[in-house]
């Protein structure tokens, strides 16, 4: 599994949905709202994109998925990795080697829990970049 947007994951600006206050700083926010308002804003975006999203927060013993979603008949395992800022480099470096077996194990255990064998699947990141000053997120 390579850490990588995939093509279909273009960066483009999203409005802040309602509901988070653009006027606080990042570092008002918790780490868990932040990265849950970064899950929000990543599958509204894959819903916008035609991705249906069959199952957030999928939990494991072998680990976690954000989102499972589904577009053109492949199954998309999905990691949001959303920050404030830059200073830790690019969301999806976060992303390494021990992260993607765990990844890679919790998305064999769900598709062996719904028996699911023959199925194009596909791992992707999904960076969320959140601008708070000017009420902005960037997926």
């Amino acid at each position: 599994m390579e850490t990588n947007v995939s093509s279909d994951l273009k960066r483009q600006k999203l409005e802040i949905a309602a509901g988070m206050d653009t006027d606080r700083k990042g570092n008002d926010m918790t780490r868990k709202e932040i990265g849950d308002f970064g899950e929000q804003v990543a599958a509204g975006w894959l819903k916008k994109n035609g991705y249906g999203i069959i199952e957030r927060n999928f939990r494991c013993k072998a680990g976690e998925i954000d989102i499972i979603a589904c577009r053109g008949g492949t199954l998309v395992f999905t990691e949001v990795k959303t920050r404030t800022g830059d200073a830790f480099g690019w969301p999806a470096e976060a992303v390494d080697h021990s992260k993607q077996m765990h990844m890679r194990r919790a998305a064999e255990w769900y598709m062996h829990m719904h028996r699911i064998y023959d199925t194009p699947v596909r791992f992707d990141v999904v960076e969320v970049l959140l601008d708070h000053l000017k009420g902005v997120a960037e997926c």
